[in-house]
């Protein structure tokens, strides 16, 4: 039986709740590194991760057992709990 291989790569875009500037130069290296650890514990090879003060671009890929609805999902929720963990200014992060 042959081998199947497919490698599926996905460019997602998260902006800040009413896109205000929550992304400071303060954290913005520290965020972009989180994000990379967040996406290879899921599974999904990070190939870049950038941004500005409100949003942020991820090229990665799908894993085969995740959908891709899924992986938004713990990708969104992982970061936003690390920003709020970053003093009393990110508390109210959305």
């Amino acid at each position: 039986m042959p081998l199947s291989l497919s490698q599926i790569l996905i460019h997602l875009v998260f902006g800040t709740k009413n896109r205000a500037n929550w992304i400071t130069l303060e954290i913005e290296g520290e965020f972009q590194k989180y994000v990379t650890v967040v996406c290879q514990r899921l599974g999904s090879a990070p190939l870049a991760v950038g941004g500005t003060e409100n949003h942020i671009h991820i090229l990665c890929s799908l894993p085969r057992t995740m959908t891709v609805s899924k992986l938004v999902e713990r990708i969104k929720t992982g970061t936003a709990k690390w920003v709020k963990t970053n003093g009393q200014d990110f508390t109210k992060f959305a």
